[in-house]
């Protein structure tokens, strides 16, 4: 049910944003928006479904023994 929610709810960004962005004829602004949020869906929902997602900060922690 959740997931049905989010999904929703990105349906719902990309169809209030992108006839904007079509309008303006704002191109290149389109394929940068969509590489964006199709990185931050992905992530979402890899964490929503518990998957275990790299920190790139965490080798740095390593390196100089900090703890997180």
């Amino acid at each position: 049910m959740l997931l049905a929610l989010l999904i929703i709810l990105y349906l719902a960004i990309l169809f209030l944003e992108l006839p904007f962005l079509y309008q303006k004829r704002l191109y290149k602004e389109i394929i940068i928006f969509l590489i964006v949020f199709s990185l931050g869906v992905y992530l979402s929902l890899a964490q929503f479904k518990g998957k275990l997602i790299f920190n790139p900060i965490a080798p740095l922690f390593e390196v100089y023994k900090l703890k997180i």
